[in-house]
């Protein structure tokens, strides 16, 4: 067999690097206070809020470098969480906290350690769906499931007019170049710009977002500019090849015999297009000094193939039909 493409191994740093830069986003700006995050998550029971929050709701808090009179904070008390707006008081001898719909202030001081985060947004749909999933706790096993049989399922596979194709899709496996991470690493740039820019306007440099912000947009970029060499127009044979081809390519090992007459095509756009006519996919074999692409078409071998490391193509030309009836390997 031919020696491994490094765009595999390069696409599987690209994608873990970036599965990486993309949790520690998450981690920065929605994760949870329980695991280190700057957000809790509540359910709101009771009506002191209303208007601003119905029972029920799910409310949202972030927490912040420090709190005020006039907050709408929530907060750590007798075991259970409350949010109240803080209407007096101080960090040093406690705030004092009172319902929107009340019409008297709390028993107790807030201190800022009881303070988990300010409020942010709530949602009424959201609060239902979780009260109703906590109603019903078998709702969530039975949907897992049924979406684990369904995926069970044997899909229904593509068929192919020509046996040798079926044949050698099973002999194959599906070869994809970078540009799907490719995608994603561009996308996550721009979050984490956002997110960057959006903790400068805050003024917010110097916790914890911010280095995580930061450390995932180096990342990000860092991910965006190694995926896109697998891309890239002047990179060499055969990842140059594999760029045009993303997604239509299978790697076929190279003691598997192709029958058939090769033909030769005049650019590797050419052997897409024929690709995208047959509805089949290109079979890509590595020897040792040369890459082929071959496609199998009942009119023939379309084959595309190029020098190990070289940047010229050195294409197959047509070949006769065997005289005998019988039919010529396509290597």
């Amino acid at each position: 067999m031919g020696t491994p493409a490094p765009t595999g191994r390069r696409r599987t740093i690209s994608a873990l690097a970036l599965g990486v830069a993309i949790l520690g986003l998450l981690w920065a700006f929605v994760g949870p206070t329980q695991v280190g995050g700057p957000m809790t998550y509540a359910i709101v029971h009771g009506h002191s809020m209303e208007p601003l929050l119905q029972d029920g709701d799910l409310v949202v808090a972030a927490r912040r470098g420090s709190y005020g009179v006039g907050d709408t904070v929530l907060y750590d008390k007798y075991g259970g969480l409350v949010i109240h707006q803080l209407t007096g008081g101080d960090a040093t001898a406690g705030w004092v906290s009172r319902g929107l719909n009340n019409s008297w202030d709390d028993a107790w001081r807030v201190f800022p350690a009881d303070v988990r985060g300010e409020y942010v947004l709530h949602s009424t749909l959201l609060g239902a769906t979780l009260r109703w999933l906590a109603r019903h706790p078998a709702a969530p096993a039975l949907a897992a499931v049924v979406v684990f049989l369904l995926l069970s399922l044997p899909l229904p596979r593509r068929r192919h007019l020509d046996p040798q194709v079926q044949r050698l899709t099973r002999q194959s496996r599906c070869e994809r170049c970078g540009s799907v991470v490719m995608i994603c690493a561009l996308v996550t740039v721009g979050v984490c710009m956002a997110a960057v820019a959006l903790l400068l306007s805050r003024g917010q440099t110097g916790g914890t977002s911010w280095y995580v912000a930061v450390a995932s947009l180096v990342g990000s970029c860092a991910v965006a500019a190694f995926a896109g060499r697998a891309g890239a127009s002047g990179e060499a044979e055969p990842q140059r090849t594999l760029a045009a081809l993303d997604g239509q390519v299978r790697r076929l090992p190279c003691d598997v015999p192709i029958e058939g007459v090769p033909l030769g095509v005049s650019s590797v756009a050419d052997l897409r297009e024929q690709s995208v006519h047959w509805r089949s996919p290109v079979f890509h074999q590595q020897f040792p000094d040369r890459d082929t692409f071959t496609l199998v078409t009942p009119a023939g071998n379309p084959t595309w193939a190029v020098r190990r490391n070289g940047s010229v193509p050195s294409t197959r030309h047509a070949a006769a039909a065997p005289t005998d009836g019988g039919s010529t390997s396509a290597n």
